[in-house]
């Protein structure tokens, strides 16, 4: 992956310091308790689900009982485990303790299910929360964290385990997507008025996955943790964060909000399925419970998978879903759900109805090929591709990305501003990157942030983001040279909330380019 930085010097204090779990970290003062390691430009991380990563883990084992322990990305973590023991004690009890100071421990636990059953657990020490779960017989989902980001005294045991002779007689089922409505999406938008497309925006919901990797496990338990006895408002600088962890939406992060992590465990989300209906008349709002009556918007890349596929590189705030939809000349309404395509498709909640706006967008994002360069060039020719966005409001950050065509142009550059040519934002911390994520041959996915800097006051208006410079390395002509992806959840306007888009940016036609030999 190529990366540009501007300004260098800058970027390199703020990376300073930060541990990050992608390529680099990339921290702005703005946001210093909210981004944290947080890579806008990172690819996405694939999380395997519990029932994979258990297959495959590790163990530390005393007699028919295996401990293993795992981190966020359902991935071993191999530091714990080492540092994990079993002791039996002199009344038959299990007990885990680990030989050195950590922040928190998410750990699975199988045992013999055919010949014994668990009882009781016993986890309670200062300073800390625990959650004991029976996932199925035969697996326990053992979960300490110390709260105030504190460390757990490793002369205590994480937990004491009871067990009695006997099988269980009441397997435990699996948690599904489509039992907890408050994991319907809320906010769904859409725009384009009076074109063949349209452009859906929307925020991931999934109750219990409070460290957003797409499934609930125990590692979830850590966020409470780390934000124990936090009580915030929608003014609060850290809401994104604070609100996701939040379960039962009462404004405070406290024990109550384990509930919603035993009552979804292992429920797991693989993105989102588009339902389109057309409207009888403009103003109509369409019932989604109408049979027959909506069709699944296909993904192009994949029509076998969710329409917008979920994608995730470490954010901490809900992910921000963007599609674009070729629905044709006419009014129309959307709908999307949760959908887990791992194995039998789930499908969760509906969300709000949205129809096509009749009104002008809230913002709009386009190329333009900057002067003197147009869509005619030739091979060995560089120019500057402007990304604009039109008539937005309060805006303090944008993170957008799109295709390029490789067999026609390669990226060489991305820069806020250059000789007459400026920013809209004012003089903003800037990141640029090539080949950040999948995309379909022969296009390649480039992306950038552009950021006010602390202190700065948001903006209102129309004009460029960023220009991203390429080179024609090849002739020929393509209509698309230029395009946004289908659906992605890196396109988004931040106001000075962070994590909470301002507006549902239209996403404008490809642009054209024609290179001769």
């Amino acid at each position: 992956m190529r990366t540009t930085f501007v300004p260098l010097i800058l970027l390199i204090a703020l990376i300073a310091g930060c541990a990050s779990q992608t390529n680099w970290g990339w921290q702005m003062s703005q946001f210093d308790m909210r981004v944290a390691s947080y890579d806008p430009l990172a690819p996405s991380i694939d999380v395997p689900t519990l029932d994979r990563a258990l297959a495959t883990a590790q163990y530390v084992q005393l007699g028919g009982y295996r401990l293993t322990a795992l981190n966020m990305l359902n991935t071993p973590d191999t530091a714990l485990l080492g540092a994990l023991r079993l002791k039996r004690g002199a009344g038959g009890e299990l007990s885990i303790w680990h030989a050195q100071p950590v922040p928190a421990a998410s750990l699975y636990l199988r045992y013999d299910a055919s010949a014994q059953h668990f009882v009781a657990a016993q986890t309670k020490r200062a300073g800390a929360i625990s959650l004991v779960l029976e996932v199925e017989p035969g697996l326990l989902a053992v979960g300490v964290v110390a709260t105030g980001g504190g460390t757990l005294d490793p002369r205590l045991p994480l937990a004491t385990l009871t067990f009695a002779a006997g099988a269980a007689t009441a397997p435990r089922a699996a948690a599904m997507i489509t039992q907890d409505t408050r994991s319907a999406v809320r906010n769904l938008t859409v725009v384009g008025e009076g074109a063949d497309q349209a452009t859906l925006q929307w925020s991931e919901r999934h109750t219990g996955d409070f460290d957003l990797n797409g499934e609930v496990n125990i590692a979830d338990l850590t966020p409470i943790g780390a934000n124990f006895k936090k009580v915030f408002t929608t003014s609060d600088e850290n809401y994104a964060k604070y609100e996701v962890i939040d379960g039962d939406e009462n404004g405070e992060i406290n024990l109550a909000d384990l509930t919603p992590i035993g009552a979804n465990f292992r429920s797991h989300i693989s993105g989102y399925d588009i339902y389109r209906t057309p409207l009888l008349s403009p103003d109509e709002v369409p019932s989604v419970d109408e049979a027959g009556r909506w069709t699944k918007v296909e993904n192009s890349a994949e029509p076998t998978g969710p329409s917008a596929p979920r994608d995730w590189n470490g954010q901490n705030f809900r992910l921000v879903y963007t599609f674009l939809d070729q629905s044709g000349v006419g009014n129309f309404g959307w709908y999307v759900v949760p959908v887990n395509y791992d194995a039998t498709p789930e499908r969760g909640p509906a969300s709000n109805v949205a129809t096509v706006s009749l009104i002008p967008p809230n913002a709009s994002l386009s190329f333009e090929i900057q002067p003197p360069a147009g869509p005619l060039a030739n091979v060995n020719d560089e120019f500057y591709l402007a990304i604009l966005v039109n008539n937005v409001t309060g805006l303090f950050s944008a993170n957008v990305r799109f295709e390029y065509d490789s067999t026609l142009v390669q990226y060489v550059e991305g820069v806020p501003s250059f000789t007459g040519h400026d920013n809209l934002l004012t003089d903003p911390l800037f990141i640029s990157a090539d080949d950040v994520g999948v995309a379909t041959a022969p296009y390649v996915l480039v992306g950038f942030n552009a950021t006010e800097t602390k202190g700065t006051p948001a903006v209102d208006g129309s004009g460029a983001l960023a220009y991203i410079k390429f080179k024609c390395i090849g002739a020929g002509v393509n209509s698309e040279c230029f395009r946004f992806p289908q659906s992605t959840s890196f396109i988004y306007l931040w106001g000075t909330t962070y994590g909470v888009p301002v507006a549902t940016p239209e996403l404008g036609v490809p642009q054209i380019l024609n290179v001769g030999g």
